[in-house]
């Protein structure tokens, strides 16, 4: 394990299947120093840094190439659905969080629909500390 060149091949197929930007499936080998994360080979896994000017944000270990790319689309998909909600007009008192994970979700499960379960749990997680706030 450890060779970022198939995952990275993999992400940009990934990405054109759901029309994201190519630069957006980018599995950076050093870090950007903007807030994006890199991925540094780690034994059997990854580790993914998040570091900004110099200072690390976040570090977190990942344990193959398959969470890598879960990792990688669920920032994706969220920055996808997060640009297109401008476009779509919330219903009247509807909390905006619905249609901004409703198209997450559609966006990930075009990918892979174990992904599309896993998001759902961690939204869920979400939702039970800030549950929607329809008015």
């Amino acid at each position: 394990m450890g060779d970022l060149h198939p995952l990275q091949d993999r992400a940009h197929a990934l990405a054109a299947r759901i029309g994201a930007p190519r630069g957006a499936a980018t599995i950076f080998r050093a870090s950007p120093q903007d807030g994006r994360p890199h991925a540094a080979p780690d034994g059997a896994g990854f580790r993914l840094i998040v570091e900004e000017r110099g200072r690390v944000l976040e570090e977190r270990r990942v344990p193959d190439g398959d969470a890598l790319l879960y990792a990688l689309f669920r920032d994706v998909t969220f920055d996808m659905a997060q640009a297109e909600a401008p476009r779509a007009a919330p219903r009247a008192g509807e909390d905006p969080r619905r249609a901004l994970f409703a198209r997450q979700m559609a966006l990930m499960e075009a990918l892979s629909p174990d992904w599309a379960a896993r998001l759902s749990e961690e939204i869920a997680g979400v939702l039970q500390g800030a549950p929607f706030e329809d008015r």
